[in-house]
């Protein structure tokens, strides 16, 4: 039985949340946006949303299988899906394996540079401050976490990234970056956020600051990893 779609909860860059007759459910409904620059820079691409949320749920699948807990229920259809209802810790835990896009600017890294064991990074989630670095001690004073529950994030984040790695690397392709969120019960949240981000495969990845907000390379990645993922081409 589908859930009722009740209010609109919150409006993020590419996405609805709606809430549902179950007080413990929402709906997300994948738009067709992309962004850069903290969202400045918009555009629209024409069935984004609906492969972003096939791909998404595919990437979720996995983890579940692998006994990872996520905000997943299903995919009611493409472009929908039913998710629980989370309060998110305001941070992006972001795992690098390859040195590209924002971190070869930053630091002095070679472009493909492995890193073995992979950087763990952590941000603030917040466009208002442009989605600054934080270190430990950071977090904790803004009493966004503790010292404890940090240490079970990176645990879970290496293990989402050793996961996804392996099943990328089975249908020949790199990881680069993943993007984790949590709640404060562990549920990793809005994995694969939107498929133009430069978050995922080193090789397929589209950074829309570095190319020029092109539309057509986000296509062609999108198609790229619709092909890894064994999702029909349409």
């Amino acid at each position: 039985m589908t859930p009722h779609i009740g209010d609109l909860i919150y409006q993020g860059k590419a996405k609805d949340v709606y809430q549902t007759d179950d007080p413990e459910m929402v709906l997300v409904k994948f738009r067709d946006d992309i962004t850069a620059g903290d969202g400045e820079k918009k555009d629209k691409l024409v069935k984004k949303g609906y492969y972003n949320s096939i791909i998404s749920a595919k990437f979720f699948e996995i983890l579940e299988a692998a006994g990872v807990k996520t905000q997943y229920i299903k995919l009611l259809n493409p472009g929908m899906m039913l998710s629980r209802k989370l309060e998110m810790i305001p941070l992006e835990i972001i795992t690098r394996n390859i040195a590209a896009g924002s971190l070869i600017r930053k630091f002095p890294f070679q472009e493909r540079q492995e890193f073995k064991p992979p950087i763990i990074q952590m941000d603030y989630k917040s466009d208002e401050y442009h989605d600054p670095m934080l270190n430990d001690d950071i977090a904790v004073a803004l009493g966004f976490t503790t010292r404890s529950e940090l240490e079970t994030i990176r645990k879970t984040t290496l293990k989402i990234n050793q996961i996804l790695k392996d099943f990328l690397e089975d249908n020949e392709d790199e990881i680069r970056d993943i993007i984790c969120e949590r709640d404060d019960s562990d549920a990793i949240s809005d994995l694969i956020r939107n498929t133009s981000d430069p978050i995922m495969f080193y090789d397929l990845c589209v950074d829309i600051d570095e190319c020029g907000y092109d539309s057509q390379m986000v296509k062609d990645n999108i198609r790229a990893i619709k092909k890894a993922l064994g999702i029909p081409q349409k």
